[in-house]
């Protein structure tokens, strides 16, 4: 049915209406959950529901399945979302296909947000640039089968810097004379705004249906996060009311709730009678919202008819809700035979209250995985949480490393009020840990996550106090930091063997994971394979065996330390809380959990935020070269000290003991055993270059990397040149040589495939009587052409030689001059030759 038929039946009644809108969740499990929460809700009686669409087609997949469940299996008039950029007419074609063969006849037509990491916006198919392209084509393929919704912007849409409101409006009325049939707007928290741009609206002859965007607030960060990024006004009321409690999420949600409904009230008094509700997958508040407003009865009363209603329940011509899938489909079923309205609210029963509520606190990507709010609290994505402009002024043009870790440490001292990965300044629990977190950051360990370890304080202390008054809270100690492809092996072993009470996990942008617990990642690929089977049912065919099951559907999840048993040298990993908290009258509350699942999820988001930052600087420049060699080298590694008691036990580990070189004395004396220094033809190498030795040949770091990140290529250079010809055992010692060495580097710096480039004389480029082999690890697309990697080779050669005797420099010949690969120090290459010089034993 049409969302504006079911509008015109509730005008024609005198009711009031209102619709939920929901997003894809970013884990299967989540997704599994919120199936089950919108069967819940669906007792709540929404005129329909909506289902948002990922920038760029990015939720193809999710967002049909999660419309066509909520259409097909719970019955609920379904809005799907669909936008047009970066969207091909294939694409758009083949989501109306899937809305149409799922029952759905609603879509709301978006010209959307730009994808994750895309610089600017642009268009894949000139058929769709705005949004009035994908009404117009939708009239055109479909007809009037669809009913077409638009997106309005009461105070301005947020890319908008020159059109004043009353041109914004008469776009508006292009797309509604396009072929749109209603609007749904933005989410506002100034009313006397709303209500003068809606009669403006009304005075431009817009008369199809205006439905307002209510969010309530469901936490202060998620809330600030929002409203900068859309630019929506707050009214000094709100702020006010705000600041006093933002630390408190129970009184931050409570305040949401009154918020909401007080907006509700104003609005029904001035006329509109239509609410679109922006869940964010949560599902308290909005019953509590609901209640207030009196769209839906108290649990109270709802309670005390229990006993009427649930009569319904008792025929087999009116079977009771039940939440579930199967027992949604069977009441769909039946209305569709006898014309009844199977929305009947039922009390809710024992178990109600832990379904809506487990997960009320989800506090983003430090919720359970399993929560179908889980992520963003805001349904965004990765994104700098501020303007490009105000971004450039706060980190400017990182040029090394050590900027970058320069704006960690001034974060940390609280010198600029953001970091990419951050909502705000530092929490003030920071301070307890300020020193060390500078110290960490000064060697090149990035944090974007901490926590000291906290051992039963009260529950009002100003640094680490959170909840209700009279409690108690803990923590472990925790870090989340991205560590240099040079680090990362050393700090994986050391948290290996140091401690039994340190759980980490570590994962690179490439999708490499390295941990000491055990999940059952698998778990995702079963449930997304079950929510399949159920969307490709009938609703003849649900039947209470069609249920998703959930461990956490009816119960709050259990975060359970790690140490449940031994599964060889790893700990089975559950849920692992980081912060809980005792009160008075109340159940142990554990807002911040990690694990595995929740890890990978989050991990996407941290490595797309480095594309975020790098995509502030023009192509080619340096910081943007920096930037984008970090977010594809360096690892995320998550670190739990489980001993909540030791409030120095992760900072024992990881800051005092921490030596970016450390490796058993025997390797040091090994290379000081080898010689000081050792020639090159006429050149001098410092024994601080080399790696690995034998008889014959020298394995050399290199002095520019020509793929940073891997520090390639290594060099084998073989002793003096014999015009006659070479002996068997030095041409067989070259070959092993390269073939230990290339199995060595390809692992070490991700390598899936290896250059080996051999130059033997000065028409190969090798002006000295050497013969000179380099060993690159490679990956796909790290050069454009792959033969280019040669002409680095020789340029590379050319300023070993310049760095070793400057007079080389007049001896240059053409070869590519990239002056953007800055010589190392002897330090760091050093540093590098020590750690490679572990895999190798004396030849």
């Amino acid at each position: 049915m049409k969302i504006v038929d079911r509008i015109a039946q509730k005008k024609a009644e005198g009711k009031p209406y209102y619709s939920f809108e929901y997003f894809p969740p970013k884990t299967s499990q989540g997704l599994s959950n919120l199936i089950d929460r919108i069967g819940r809700m669906q007792s709540m009686s929404p005129t329909f529901v909506t289902c948002t669409w990922g920038a760029g087609g990015s939720t193809f997949e999710k967002t049909t399945e999660l419309s066509a469940v909520a259409q097909t299996v719970h019955g609920l008039e379904t809005c799907m979302h669909l936008t047009c950029t970066n969207m091909d007419r294939g694409k758009v074609d083949d989501a109306l296909k899937e809305a149409k063969n799922a029952g759905i006849q609603n879509i709301l037509a978006l010209r959307g947000d730009p994808p994750r990491g895309q610089e600017y916006w642009t268009q894949v198919d000139d058929t769709f640039v705005h949004a009035i392209d994908l009404v117009r084509y939708i009239r055109q393929q479909y007809g009037d089968y669809f009913c077409i919704g638009v997106a309005g912007y009461p105070e301005g849409h947020m890319d908008n810097t020159t059109l004043s409101s009353d041109e914004e409006i008469l776009f508006l009325k292009e797309k509604i004379d396009a072929g749109a049939n209603f609007v749904l707007t933005q989410l506002f928290y100034d009313v006397e705004g709303f209500l003068a741009w809606e009669k403006k609206c009304r005075s431009h002859g817009i008369v199809c249906p205006i439905i307002p965007g209510i969010m309530p607030i469901q936490s202060y960060n998620g809330f600030r996060r929002i409203t900068n990024l859309a630019k929506i006004r707050i009214p000094a009321t709100v702020t006010h009311a705000l600041e006093p409690i933002k630390t408190d999420d129970q009184k931050v949600k409570d305040y949401g709730v009154e918020l909401a409904a007080s907006i509700i009230d104003s609005l029904l008094k001035a006329g509109i009678s239509g609410f679109h509700i922006c869940t964010l997958n949560l599902e308290k508040s909005v019953r509590l919202i609901l209640e207030r407003v009196g769209f839906i009865p108290s649990a109270a009363s709802a309670a005390a008819g229990k006993q009427q209603k649930s009569q319904l329940g008792n025929d087999p011509a009116h079977p009771n809700l039940s939440g579930t899938p199967a027992a949604a489909a069977a009441t769909a079923a039946i209305a569709a035979d006898t014309h009844l309205n199977p929305l009947i609210w039922k009390a809710p029963d024992s178990t109600h209250g832990h379904s809506e509520s487990w997960d009320d606190f989800p506090n983003g990507r430090w919720g359970d995985a399993r929560s179908p709010a889980f992520g963003d609290l805001d349904g965004y994505g990765a994104s700098l949480k501020v303007e490009p402009a105000k971004a450039l002024e706060m980190w400017r043009r990182p040029k090394n490393t050590e900027d970058i870790s320069q704006l960690f440490v001034q974060f940390i001292q609280g010198k600029i009020p953001l970091l990419p990965w951050s909502e705000g300044s530092p929490l003030p629990e920071t301070e307890a840990i300020q020193s060390k977190l500078v110290a960490c950051n000064e060697r090149g360990l990035w944090t974007v996550g901490s926590q000291p370890a906290v051992n039963g304080k009260p529950s009002t202390d100003p640094l680490v106090g959170w909840g209700p008054k009279g409690g108690y809270v803990y923590q472990k100690g925790f870090l989340e930091l991205f560590v240099g492809p040079n680090e990362v092996e050393a700090m994986i072993q050391k948290l290996r063997t140091v401690s039994p009470w340190i759980t980490f996990l570590a994962a690179s942008r490439d999708g490499d994971i390295v941990t000491n617990t055990t999940g059952d990642v698998l778990e995702e690929q079963r449930k997304i394979a079950e929510l399949k089977k159920v969307c490709g049912k009938k609703q003849s065919d649900l039947d209470s065996s069609a249920r998703i099951s959930s461990p956490t559907t009816n119960t709050p999840p259990v975060c359970a330390t790690p140490f449940i048993s031994k599964a060889g040298d790893e700990l089975v990993e559950g849920p692992n809380a980081l912060t809980w908290g005792v009160f008075p009258g109340k159940e142990i509350i554990q807002p911040t959990v990690i694990e595995k699942v929740s890890f990978l999820a989050w991990r996407d988001e941290a490595f797309e935020i480095w594309r975020e930052w790098e995509h502030l600087y023009p192509k080619g420049s340096e910081s943007r070269k920096l930037l984008h060699q970090i977010g594809h080298d360096y690892w995320l590694l998550n670190v739990v000290h489980n001993d909540y008691r030791n409030e120095n036990g992760i900072w024992d580990i990881l800051i005092t003991n921490h030596q970016s070189s450390a490796l058993p004395n025997p390797l040091l004396i090994k290379l000081i055993a080898m010689a000081t220094t050792f020639k090159f033809g006429p050149h001098t190498i410092s024994a601080g270059q080399v790696f690995f030795k034998t008889k014959h040949s020298l394995g050399l770091v290199n002095l520019k990397p020509i793929l940073p990140g891997r520090k390639s290529p290594v060099q084998i250079t073989v002793k003096p040149r014999n015009t006659k010809g070479r002996e068997r055992s030095i041409v067989s010692d070259i070959f092993q040589s390269s073939q230990k060495i290339g199995t060595v580097i390809e692992k070490e710096y991700g390598g899936t495939s290896l250059t080996i480039a051999c130059q033997d004389g000065p028409e190969a480029g090798q002006s000295v009587p050497h013969c000179h082999i380099h060993i690159i690890p490679r990956r796909l697309g790290d050069f454009a052409n792959n033969d280019d990697i040669y002409n680095e080779i020789t340029q590379n050669t050319k300023e070993l030689l310049t760095k070793s005797d400057p007079a080389a420099e007049t001896e240059r010949k053409t070869g590519v001059d990239n002056e953007e690969r800055k010589p190392r120090s002897e330090q760091e290459m050093a540093q590098e030759a020590l750690r490679l010089a572990s895999f190798f034993q004396e030849e």
